[in-house]
């Protein structure tokens, strides 16, 4: 019975030091180590975890994507598409701002490159509206001569 009593004690105390153990290398003691911990724990929670917009969030992501396709800049617009996408709006909204960022981008180059001639478009917004093959031909002709890629656009706009 003595025999007994003293494996039942040698136990709890083994049992005692592998709980104290664990327990100190499970709890940070330094501050250094704690904010480690926080930042582990935030990444782990964010990557397991996936948001859904709320409805309002939602609505302030389409209606400032679809201000930015009236009135935005290139780089408006691709802040607004990213919103976009991040509130999970309908794909093809985003398609059709996708799209249409890409144009006002190449129009946005296009105006940069005829300023260098004091050339200005008249009607960006217009200028948008053309296939991006001939929008690209614009930049690429303007890239070489400005002058031609204007007169070209002329040409476009008479026909």
């Amino acid at each position: 019975e003595r025999l007994a009593k003293e494996k039942a004690e040698a136990k709890r105390k083994a049992e005692e030091e592998r709980l104290a153990k664990e327990k100190s290398h499970a709890e940070p003691t330094t501050k250094e180590e704690v904010v480690v911990d926080e930042l582990a724990k935030d990444t782990s929670d964010s990557m397991t975890a996936t948001r859904v917009a709320t409805p309002l969030e939602r609505k302030a992501a389409k209606e400032g994507l679809l201000r930015c396709m009236e009135v935005g800049s290139a780089a408006q617009l691709a802040s607004a598409i990213e919103a976009a996408s991040a509130a999970d709006l309908d794909m093809d909204e985003v398609w059709f701002a996708q799209v249409t960022q890409k144009r006002r981008t190449a129009v946005e180059n296009l105006q940069g490159l005829l300023a260098a001639e004091n050339l200005h478009l008249e009607s960006p917004r217009e200028v948008e509206t053309l296939k991006m093959s001939i929008l690209e031909a614009l930049v690429k002709k303007a890239n070489s001569s400005p002058r031609a890629a204007f007169e070209d656009m002329q040409g476009r706009k008479a026909r």
